[in-house]
């Protein structure tokens, strides 16, 4: 081998020794970076384990400090200042009062321990049904958490979920459900599947849902919260239950009550268990059991139940508390069915300011509630009253609707304008009564594919009031009449019916409304489904089908069609 081969030869091994150096000193700096890295995240969870900790300590000084005036001595005035009710307990109001007033100027320097402190005593205002109280606390609660944490991180999340819950107190549904979705998606991004802490967001979740009226989703949110609190059972028997009996109401709401029987089963033997006498969990019990019992018609045990609920829940919520209110009206609702008219008015009544603080005034509840009132109002006979609650009723639920549209409660919203159509009719007011029957059908012809009884109704009484306002002959048993009635005479003669209608409404409309046009395709739907029921039952010619004048407006149509071409056939 030659120099230059040498020199390129050992030039090589020279940059090998290189690489070899630059390899393992690599892996030393790789070493030695892991070693650092996992020191700090030590260091950083130690840093965290001690500020918890410290936030916990500090909480507890705090709230020991607030719970000292129990002492007999110190209520002469030594902690909070002079009392002179004597020998009464502090109330829990009044403990909260008193620790807000304390945190106005302490703590300022500590807004990790202060932000726990807001939302743990805002969270007591939300139980005692004080929101306005409560709402400032749990906005700086998450507006310190957000500055001093950043947004991911678990403690944030607690602040989103109190937010979520203060929202739904007001039933300020939307805002409850992001807020709660925010929570959820914290907690289930930092902790273990089966934490608590998921079940909680997720029970308060599917409580918005039930609410808004969502029962599939609802219902998918509740069963994950009840397996990951039965996994838990020995410590959260309470969360257990109370999730049973909220499943058990999405399923009362959403009109199965036989879902909801097995549900409140188990919930009622846990609670029998925890002798809860006079507990939350079994004024909720009772309350879902009474509603049971009034779906499957067992009134004598309905009442009792209702009464029983009620008793309790003064004792324990007091008059003016929401939760009772809703039990009221609920109560009304079965005395309304079992027609004691005055005694369900005088029970609405008795809740309406309750719910309008609650909910708001112009809340789908306050709504709901007046629709119920207005029906009583009826069945007592005091139409004139009757009609004013209902309008009250319909102007909000408009602006329900206008915030957001849910089927369930645009459901509701129909059967106030069919209650009111109705109410006005009667009394004359045709044009009136025409605005209201429309608006309430063609909800309706929205929400559902298939034509349920009350969508029958409501067309066929409208159909009814076109055609004497514009002085046709129009037959009586028309009006009441859903479906039909396989004489072939008769069908015929209420296919021309429903045909004049959508012609009356094309013919006053210049340009028909998206409301008119619905309402024109469903008449003609309805006069086709009788003329199929001419078909199958008489002896009408084929011809009769085309040359009848009166259905002339269903001879370009694809089912008018269809149906032709079937008669030859058969």
């Amino acid at each position: 081998m030659g120099e230059a081969g040498r020199a390129d030869e050992q030039a090589g091994v020279a940059r090998a020794a290189n690489r070899d150096l630059e390899t393992a000193l690599q892996d030393v700096r790789t070493e030695r970076d892991y070693a650092m890295t996992q020191t700090a995240l030590a260091e950083a969870r130690q840093r965290e384990a001690e500020e918890q900790t410290q936030t916990a300590q500090a909480v507890s000084q705090f709230l020991t400090g607030l719970f000292e005036d129990a002492d007999p001595i110190a209520r002469t005035g030594r902690m909070f200042g002079s009392q002179n009710r004597g020998e009464g307990e502090l109330t829990a109001l009044e403990v909260v009062n008193r620790g807000t007033s304390k945190l106005e100027t302490a703590l300022i320097d500590k807004p990790r321990v202060r932000a726990s402190l807001l939302d743990q005593i805002g969270t007591v205002y939300l139980n005692l049904d004080r929101p306005q109280e409560a709402e400032p606390l749990l906005e700086e609660a998450l507006q310190l958490r957000l500055q001093e944490l950043g947004p991911d991180h678990l403690e944030v999340a607690a602040s989103w979920q109190s937010l979520g819950v203060l929202h739904m107190s007001r039933a300020e549904m939307e805002e409850a459900g992001a807020a709660l979705e925010k929570a959820l998606a914290l907690r289930r991004k930092h902790l273990d599947e089966n934490d608590p802490l998921i079940a909680d967001t997720l029970f308060h979740l599917g409580t918005q849902r039930t609410f808004y009226c969502e029962y599939a989703e609802a219902e998918s949110i509740l069963q994950e919260c009840l397996a990951i609190r039965r996994v838990h059972a020995d410590a959260d028997s309470r969360g257990v239950i109370a999730t049973l009996l909220m499943l058990g109401q999405m399923h009362i709401s959403n009109e199965v009550p036989l879902h909801a029987a097995p549900l409140l089963a188990e919930a009622a033997a846990l609670v029998d268990k925890r002798q809860g006498n006079n507990d939350f969990s079994d004024i909720f019990s009772l309350f879902i059991q009474a509603q049971l019992a009034g779906n499957l018609g067992d009134a004598d045990r309905a009442r009792k139940l209702f009464e029983q609920v009620d008793a309790k829940g003064v004792k324990l919520l007091g008059e003016d508390h929401h939760i009772l209110a809703f039990s009221r009206y609920q109560f009304a609702g079965f005395l309304e069915s079992q027609k004691e008219y005055e005694e369900a008015v005088k029970m609405m009544r008795g809740t309406e300011e309750v719910f309008r603080k609650s909910f708001g005034p112009d809340s789908y509840y306050v709504a709901s509630l007046l629709l119920q009132i207005a029906r009583s109002e009826r069945g007592m006979g005091d139409y004139l009253q009757a009609e004013a609650t209902a309008k009250e009723a319909i102007d909000i639920f408009r602006k329900d609707m206008g915030r957001r549209s849910v089927p369930r409660r645009s459901e509701r919203a129909s059967q106030c304008f069919h209650v009111l159509a109705a109410l006005v009719v009667d009394r004359g007011k045709v044009d009136e009564a025409d605005m209201y029957y429309r608006e309430g059908l063609a909800i309706r012809l929205r929400l559902f594919q298939e034509w349920d009884v009350r969508t029958r109704w409501m067309g066929s009484q409208l159909a009814y009031l076109l055609l004497k306002r514009e002085s046709m002959p129009v037959p009586f048993r028309f009006r009441d009449h859903h479906v039909p009635s396989g004489e072939p005479d008769t069908d015929l003669e209420w296919a021309e019916c429903f045909t004049q209608a959508a012609q009356v409404v094309t013919g006053n409309s210049q340009s028909l409304t998206a409301d008119d046009k619905l309402i024109v395709e469903y008449f003609q739907q309805r006069a086709v489904e009788l003329l199929h029921s001419v078909v199958d039952h008489g002896e009408l010619e084929e011809e009769g089908l085309q040359t009848n004048s009166n259905l002339k407006l269903h001879y370009d149509r694809a089912d008018f069609q269809q149906l032709v071409n079937e008669f030859k056939k058969k």
